[in-house]
């Protein structure tokens, strides 16, 4: 006889080894989950860097157009002064004497509504 013996396949060895051999050369799930943890982390930051530059553009936004707001209530401020200034009753006068203007008196109006005037 020789020295090789052949060996009759236990059933049960043979799937402790194809399962032994499936989970040695596939892939491990914990390295899936700690990949799929990772892009989900990935994923989250990203959303959160993206929100808050917005946040941070729209707070930018806002203090330009404050800002714009400021100097247009100042413009408005002194239009309102030079407005009240041309609609005083002596300055109208004196504006009216500087210029030569005389006061019409005795008018007669062509137009009932008296839109047009004729000095007599």
């Amino acid at each position: 006889m020789t020295n090789t013996q052949i060996r009759p396949i236990n059933p049960e060895r043979s799937r402790e080894g194809s399962q032994r051999a499936s989970v040695s050369y596939g892939i491990n799930p914990i390295l899936v989950s700690n990949v799929i943890l990772l892009g989900i982390f990935g994923l989250l930051l990203s959303f959160y860097i993206i929100q808050a530059n917005m946040i941070a553009a729209d707070k930018y936004r806002v203090n330009v157009l404050n800002e714009k707001l400021t100097s247009l209530n100042e413009v408005r401020t002194s239009l309102a002064a030079q407005r009240s200034e041309t609609e005083d009753p002596s300055e109208l006068m004196e504006f009216a004497r500087a210029k030569g203007m005389v006061e019409a008196k005795n008018v007669i109006y062509i137009f009932e509504n008296g839109n047009v005037a004729l000095k007599p």
